[in-house]
């Protein structure tokens, strides 16, 4: 199936999950926020939250920093 991961189209296996696609690109769960079609994905509904093609992905990273 086709999705698309920060406007960056891609193919994925049939079932992927939010997790699987997570594993697939070494993103560890715990640094990232997943939108999911215009909504967020709890952490805890990344293993059931199932793609379809067409589906639209943002990841969005948190990032440490502070005042220099």
């Amino acid at each position: 199936m086709k999705i698309e991961i920060n406007g960056k189209g891609i193919e994925a296996e049939d079932s992927s999950t939010v997790s699987d696609i997570l594993k697939v690109r070494n993103i560890r769960e715990e640094v990232v926020t997943v939108e999911l079609n215009g909504g967020i994905v709890e952490r805890a509904g990344y293993p059931e939250s199932r793609l379809k093609d067409g589906d639209k992905l943002e990841l969005v990273y948190y990032m440490g920093g502070g005042l220099i």
